[in-house]
C-alpha cells in the first residue's frame, strides 16, 4: 500500500512540477522579450538650412531670410513646425511658407507646416527691415529650428547680418591711442549643455565694455528656448525681469573696462521629447544718446535634451512571478522523481 501511494504521489508531483516549470519558463521568457529590447527613440535630424540676402545693409534696407527643410526620411513627418527668433535690430514685416501657414509676433516667426512626406521640402521666407537708428557695425547672428511630432529637432546653420559692414571703413588706431567710444563684448555659455526632463540648465552671460568710454543704458536680452522654463535670473549689476521666455536685464551704464555677469537658471519642461535641441544667443544693447542703439550678439549656444538610452539587459524584476512558478515546478518534479526512485527500490526489495 505504501509503495503504491509513494508511486502515485511521485507521478503526480512529476507531472504537476513539469507543467508548472514549463509555464513559469514560458512566462519568464515572454517578460524577458518585453523588457530586453531597446527603447525606440528618434535618431535622425531633418536637414534645415538658412540663407540671408543681403547679409549687410543700412537702416531701412530690406533683409530676406530663406529657410528650407527637407524630409530625407522614408516615413512621413507630422506636426512639422519651423521657428525663428529674429535679432532685435531687424523688424519683421512679413512671413510666408510654401506649405502650411506662417505667422509672426514681434521677433518670433513660426511656420506650421503640418505633414511632410518623404523627400518633400518646404521653404519659409521671412522679410525684415533694418530698424532706423541702428548703428553701423551692428552684427546679429541667429538660427532657425524645426521640430516634428516624432521628437526629431534640428537647428540650421548660423546666419550673420551686419549693418554697414562692407561700406564702413574702420581706421586702425595707433598703438598708443586709446579706443574711442564704448565697445561691448558678449560671451555666453551653458552648464551642462544637455540634460533630461526636470534637469537644471544654467546660462552664464558676461558682457564687457572693452571700449574707451562708458556704454550708456546697457540692456541685455535673451529669449530662452521654448522647452526650458526660467527658474531664476541673477545679475551682478542692475535688475532683471522675465516675461515668458524673454529675459531682460537692465544693467545701466557700463564704464570702460567694466563687466557684468548674468546667470539664468532654467529647467527642462515636463513632456519635452528626448532628442530635442536648440540654439540661441544673448544680445547687449547700449543707447548711443541720440535715440538709436548698438546691438552686440553673443556666441551661439546649443542645448540638447538627452535621448533615452536603450535597455541592453532584461529587467530581472519583471519576470519575478514567472520565475517563482518555474522554480516551484522544478522542485515538485525533483521531489516526484525521488519518490518514484524510492518506490522502485522498495519493489525490487
Amino acid at each position: 500500500m505504501h509503495k503504491r501511494l509513494t508511486r502515485v504521489l511521485g507521478t503526480i508531483f512529476c507531472v504537476l512540477g513539469l507543467g508548472l516549470a514549463l509555464f513559469g519558463f514560458d512566462g519568464a521568457w515572454r517578460a524577458y522579450g518585453q523588457t530586453a529590447g531597446p527603447t525606440p527613440t528618434p535618431d535622425f535630424d531633418l536637414p534645415i538650412t538658412k540663407a540671408v540676402s543681403p547679409s549687410n545693409g543700412l537702416p531701412g534696407d530690406t533683409v530676406t531670410f530663406s529657410i528650407n527643410v527637407t524630409n530625407d526620411q522614408p516615413q512621413t513627418q507630422t506636426n512639422v513646425v519651423i521657428t525663428d527668433s529674429v535679432v532685435n535690430f531687424l523688424e519683421v514685416v512679413g512671413a510666408s511658407s510654401s506649405k502650411g501657414t506662417a505667422s509672426f509676433s514681434g521677433q518670433d516667426v513660426r511656420a506650421d507646416v503640418g505633414t511632410l512626406a518623404s523627400g518633400e521640402s518646404v521653404t519659409l521666407t521671412i522679410t525684415t527691415r533694418i530698424r532706423a537708428g541702428t548703428a553701423a557695425g551692428t552684427i546679429g547672428q541667429n538660427v532657425a529650428i524645426v521640430n516634428t511630432a516624432s521628437g526629431s529637432s534640428s537647428s540650421s546653420n548660423v546666419v550673420t547680418v551686419t549693418v554697414g559692414g562692407d561700406t564702413t571703413a574702420t581706421p586702425t588706431p595707433l598703438p598708443t591711442q586709446a579706443p574711442s567710444g564704448p565697445k561691448l563684448v558678449v560671451e555666453k555659455s551653458a552648464s551642462p549643455a544637455s540634460g533630461k526632463v526636470g534637469d537644471l540648465i544654467s546660462f552664464k552671460i558676461v558682457v564687457r565694455n572693452t571700449g574707451g568710454t562708458t556704454a550708456p543704458a546697457v540692456v541685455v536680452n535673451d529669449r530662452i528656448l521654448d522647452f526650458l522654463e526660467v527658474v531664476s535670473v541673477q545679475t551682478s549689476k542692475g535688475s532683471a525681469t522675465t516675461t515668458g521666455q524673454a529675459v531682460k536685464v537692465s544693467v545701466g551704464d557700463l564704464a570702460a573696462g567694466e563687466s557684468v555677469t548674468i546667470v539664468i537658471t532654467t529647467k527642462i519642461r515636463p513632456g519635452t521629447t528626448s532628442g530635442q535641441q536648440g540654439i540661441n544667443i544673448a544680445e547687449a544693447v547700449a543707447s548711443d544718446g541720440t535715440g538709436g542703439s548698438s546691438s552686440t550678439p553673443s556666441n551661439p549656444v546649443a542645448i540638447a535634451v538627452d535621448r533615452s538610452a536603450p535597455v541592453g539587459l532584461p529587467d530581472t524584476s519583471a519576470p519575478s512571478q514567472a520565475s517563482w512558478i518555474f522554480w516551484l515546478g522544478l522542485g515538485l518534479s525533483i521531489t516526484g522523481g525521488l519518490l518514484l526512485m524510492v518506490s522502485r527500490r522498495r519493489s525490487e526489495a
